[in-house]
């Protein structure tokens, strides 16, 4: 496979090999296997994805729905057979302190609108292990809070992300639990934040904390500000500026 989203994905003559012809037609619809996919290195492969119901689908088709029902619950048995015998994609299984942190901020709101004290619970129970494993007052913040089972690894130092996410999470944490050592972690964390990251000179936040120990490229500390799959820069400086001022 070229590519790991190669996996999920299906060109409609893979699909037609593997599935009848009723399947196909029900199950092709259904998911919108069409001649032209989605993958950009493969315009062929088609992310599977639903547009419409099943009971829409059938009756477009001019099939009964139990009909179109037991159609498309056989196409997928045999499509995820196969699918099966693909290689898999890696997981990287490793904790890190930045997406733990945007996910606990997920769950508590998730909670807050769903009123419900499970998710909370599990949001403050993940806060809770980083704020114990992924901090030292000596060292600061860690970026991986730990590694895979079975895994060892150095520990490595906290990025601008892992701070200012975690102190979200914090903050995100004391509105819905009103417990005080969530803010005092916040304000803990922001300090830290502005002290290791904040550029006096020119203003803004470094990506990295300077490092005595650092050689070649790795010295090189950054301000990125280009749109990336997380929140943008702006946010993390606004979050840090608010719990100071708190």
């Amino acid at each position: 496979l070229d590519d790991d989203g190669d996996y999920f994905t299906w060109t409609r003559p893979e699909a037609a090999e593997v599935l009848s012809p009723d399947e196909l037609e029900v199950a092709g619809t259904y998911y919108d296997i069409g001649d032209l996919g989605d993958m950009h290195h493969n315009p062929a492969k088609n992310v599977l994805h639903v547009k419409r119901s099943l009971e829409t689908l059938a009756k477009d088709l001019n099939r009964e729905p139990a009909e179109a029902t037991g159609l498309l619950a056989s196409a997928r048995a045999k499509l995820s057979k196969v699918r099966a015998a693909r290689p898999t994609p890696y997981v990287d299984r490793t904790i890190y302190t930045g997406w733990n942190a945007m996910a606990i901020t997920a769950y508590l709101q998730a909670s807050s609108v769903l009123q419900a004290a499970g998710t909370r619970d599990f949001a403050t129970k993940t806060l809770d292990r980083i704020l114990t494993e992924a901090w030292s007052e000596q060292a600061g913040l860690a970026h991986v809070v730990a590694y895979a089972e079975g895994e060892r690894g150095t520990r490595i130092p906290g990025v601008l992300d892992d701070y200012a996410l975690l102190v979200h999470a914090c903050l995100d944490a004391w509105e819905r639990t009103l417990e005080l050592r969530y803010y005092d972690a916040a304000r803990m964390l922001a300090a830290r934040m502005q002290r290791d990251f904040y550029d006096a000179t020119g203003g803004g936040f470094f990506d990295t904390a300077a490092d005595p120990d650092a050689i070649g490229a790795l010295t090189a500390r950054r301000k990125p500000l280009q749109d990336t799959p997380t929140p943008a820069r702006s946010e993390e400086r606004r979050v840090g500026k608010e719990c100071r001022s708190r």
